[in-house]
């Protein structure tokens, strides 16, 4: 864990800020590389980023607050530091998704065409999103002896206090399974699909994001398993991430089937 990737006196750069800004640059060129082989002007892929930046931290910081207002209400300020971590995946989704969709229809690019452009970076960019998650120490998983130990000044050493597991006197918590790492390799294992299904195997414009739906939804129902969660964030005996993952993976798989059954009628 290393959460100050620099530290300048009144000015930090956290490492989770900068992980989201690589991700960022990474996705923004790759789907500048593929919008040339759908004849969409990359220029428009820069416009589309600035759309999806202020969707997704907006959906993602509001999803995080709601579920985690306990955090907030001493130091409402605390609600515009993003760059200390804070966002929710699922929130970003879905303000990227509607940003997204509001830009297709002004700039007049095919939604569709857009939607599988995006796909496989978004996937990419996820996965270097989990690095940061791991530099910053949030989103890591249950208790394993097989696990990292995170150090003093960590989130997971801080609730292991909090549940005492461990005591002040202790230099690093106990071992627990590092999902952020875990989720960094599936998101590369989901783009590097997603990028054959879009140059081989793509039926239909909007394919390859709806297979995105289908394979994230399944990673990320899985990797809930092995990550803490507080009893707050838990629908029943599921994580509210799994509720959601279900609901993309029936959205998902629904969207394939109905592209498919239209493509045989016509």
């Amino acid at each position: 864990m290393h959460r100050v990737l620099l530290d300048l006196g009144p000015i930090k750069i956290y490492s989770y800020g900068a992980m989201q800004v690589v991700a960022l640059i990474v996705g923004i060129l790759w789907a500048k590389w593929m919008a040339k082989r759908e004849d969409i002007d990359p220029e428009k892929v820069v416009d589309l980023g600035i759309w999806l930046i202020i969707g997704g931290i907006i959906g993602a910081r509001l999803w995080y607050i709601v579920e985690f207002w306990e955090q907030f209400s001493d130091n409402l300020w605390e609600v515009f530091a993003v760059w200390k971590g804070g966002l929710v995946l699922y929130g970003g989704l879905i303000g990227g998704m509607i940003a997204g969709v509001i830009f297709a229809k002004i700039s007049k690019v095919p939604l569709k065409k857009l939607m599988d452009i995006c796909a496989p970076p978004l996937a990419l960019g996820i996965g270097i999103g989990r690095i940061g998650c791991f530099l910053n120490g949030c989103c890591y998983g249950k208790l394993s002896p097989y696990g990292l130990c995170f150090p003093k000044g960590s989130p997971v050493y801080y609730q292991q206090l909090a549940d005492h597991l461990i005591g002040r006197s202790d230099p690093v918590s106990l071992p627990v399974i590092p999902t952020q790492l875990i989720s960094s390799l599936d998101c590369a294992i989901i783009d590097l699909v997603l990028f054959v299904v879009w140059r081989r195997f793509r039926i239909y414009n909007g394919f390859v994001f709806y297979v995105f739906m289908v394979l994230y939804a399944i990673h990320r129902f899985l990797i809930e398993f092995l990550r803490y969660h507080p009893e707050s964030s838990m629908v029943g005996s599921l994580s509210i991430a799994q509720v959601m993952s279900i609901i993309l993976f029936i959205a998902g798989l629904g969207l394939i089937v109905v592209g498919i059954l239209k493509r045989r009628e016509q």
